[in-house]
C-alpha cells in the first residue's frame, strides 16, 4: 500500500515538473522583440565589432570641445607653453599656472574611452576570428595610449583587465618595448588585410582606407623612436628604419593626417552661427 502511494507521487512529480519544463521550454522565444536587433543580427557586416570603432576613435584626441580643453588646453598646451589666458579664470586655477586635476582628464577618459572598449573589441574580434579588426583595436589603443603615458610616465596597458584585485603599471621603458612589439604584428595583420572593405563604415578618420593605417602605424613606430632616442639609442636606430623601410610608408603629407570630424560639435558651429546672425539682426 505504502509503495503504491510513493509511486503514485512520483508519477504525480514527474507529471507536475514535465508540464512545467514544457511551459519554460518557449519563454526566451516569446518575450524575443520580432522587430528588434538580436546577438546573431548584429553580426552581419561585422556590426558586433565594428560598432565600438566611431566612439573610440573620437576618444584618440577627444573632439568634445570641453573635454579637449580640459585634457589638452589646460594641461599639456598651457604647461608647454602654447597657450596663456591673462585673465582670472576658474577661481585663479585657469592662469596657466598648475592645477593637478586637469591633468586626471586626459587618463580617466582614455581608460574610459580607449582601453575598456578596445578590450572589448579584442575579445569580440579574437572570438570570432577576425584578426583585422583585433590589429586594427591595437593599433588605435596604441596610439591613444602612447599620448597619456607622455603626460603620466608609467600606465597600465600591457596588463590591463587581467587582474580585478591590483592594477600592474608599465614603465615607459616596457610601454615603448610592447607597442614596438605590437606594431609588428599589427603591421603584418594590415598588410595581409590592406584590400579589406569591412572597415569602412565604421572608420570616421581613413574612410577603411587601411594602407593610410598602415602609414600611421609606421608613423608611429617612428615617433616613439625619436622620443627615445636620448636614453636608448640603438633601440631608436632600429625602430626608425623599420618605420622608413616599410613599403606603405609614413605619413608625410596632410592629406593622410589622423583625422576625425566631430559632427556634434560642427552642430554646434552651425547653431552659434544662426545665433548669431539672430542676435545682429535684433541689435540692427
Amino acid at each position: 500500500m505504502k509503495m503504491n502511494k510513493s509511486i503514485k507521487l512520483i508519477l504525480l512529480l514527474s507529471v507536475v515538473f514535465s508540464l512545467f519544463t514544457k511551459c519554460t521550454d518557449d519563454f526566451e522565444k516569446i518575450n524575443e522583440n520580432p522587430y528588434g536587433i538580436t546577438d546573431k543580427s548584429l553580426e552581419q557586416d561585422y556590426n558586433n565589432i565594428g560598432s565600438y570603432f566611431p566612439n573610440v576613435l573620437r576618444m584618440v584626441v577627444n573632439t568634445t570641445h570641453w573635454r579637449y580643453q580640459i585634457a589638452q588646453n589646460l594641461c599639456s598646451d598651457s604647461w608647454a607653453g602654447y597657450l596663456a589666458n591673462p585673465t582670472p579664470f576658474g577661481g585663479g586655477s585657469n592662469n596657466t599656472t598648475y592645477k593637478m586635476v586637469w591633468k586626471d582628464h586626459a587618463w580617466n577618459s582614455s581608460y574610459d574611452g580607449i582601453m575598456a572598449p578596445c578590450k572589448a573589441i579584442i575579445e569580440k574580434a579574437e572570438a570570432d576570428k577576425k584578426p583585422q579588426f583585433v590589429a586594427w583595436a591595437k593599433l588605435i589603443r596604441a596610439y591613444g595610449m602612447q599620448r597619456v603615458a607622455s603626460l603620466h610616465g608609467p600606465i597600465i596597458y600591457s596588463q590591463y583587465g587581467k587582474s580585478v584585485t591590483e592594477s600592474v603599471y608599465d614603465s615607459e621603458e616596457e610601454f615603448y618595448t610592447y607597442v614596438f612589439k605590437e606594431l609588428d604584428e599589427i603591421i603584418a595583420v594590415l598588410t595581409e588585410y590592406k584590400d579589406f572593405a569591412g572597415f569602412k563604415k565604421f572608420d570616421v578618420a581613413y574612410n577603411g582606407d587601411i594602407p593610410k593605417w598602415i602609414k600611421l602605424a609606421n608613423t608611429l613606430r617612428l615617433q616613439l623612436a625619436l622620443r627615445i632616442v636620448k636614453v636608448k639609442p640603438e633601440l631608436a636606430k632600429e625602430q626608425a628604419e623599420k618605420a622608413l623601410a616599410n613599403s606603405f610608408g609614413i605619413i608625410d603629407n596632410n592629406a593622410d593626417n589622423f583625422n576625425v570630424d566631430n559632427i556634434l560639435w560642427q552642430l554646434f558651429q552651425i547653431v552659434g552661427e544662426i545665433l548669431e546672425c539672430l542676435q545682429q539682426w535684433n541689435l540692427s
